[in-house]
């Protein structure tokens, strides 16, 4: 699909013409209304039913409006591998906290003794 993007050097309406690689920089939002406004500018084909035939501005169009939405897809995947990155790293922070609280109980029930061979390693 990228590749064709670029053979035909199909650009996107989102102020002014951008490129195919300008659209990965657009957040989610954009990408959302950049669709909206793609849908809503299409026109119908005139000949109806009976002609089956795609010109290269309809191509161009479902092309446009096919990397937009892959675009948006990888987009939201991507937020939620971020969502479950962080939901990792807070268990991990509490569990690192349990396992410091557990080990300071530990040295408050230690003798003194136990306490000094501690010390001297």
């Amino acid at each position: 699909m990228f590749e064709k993007l670029i053979r035909r050097k199909i650009r996107f309406p989102y102020k002014g013409l951008c490129q195919a690689e300008d659209v990965y920089d657009l957040t989610r939002e954009q990408l959302d209304a950049l669709h909206k406004s793609m849908v809503a500018a299409q026109q119908p084909s005139e000949g109806g039913l009976i002609e089956r035939r795609k010109t290269k501005e309809v191509e161009d169009m479902a092309l446009r409006l096919a990397f937009v939405k892959h675009v948006f897809n990888v987009k939201t995947a991507e937020a939620l591998a971020r969502g479950k990155e962080k939901e990792l790293a807070d268990l991990k922070q509490r569990v690192l906290k349990v396992k410091q609280e557990r080990k300071d109980g530990k040295i408050d029930t230690m003798t003194d003794a136990e306490l000094d061979a501690i010390i001297a390693l």
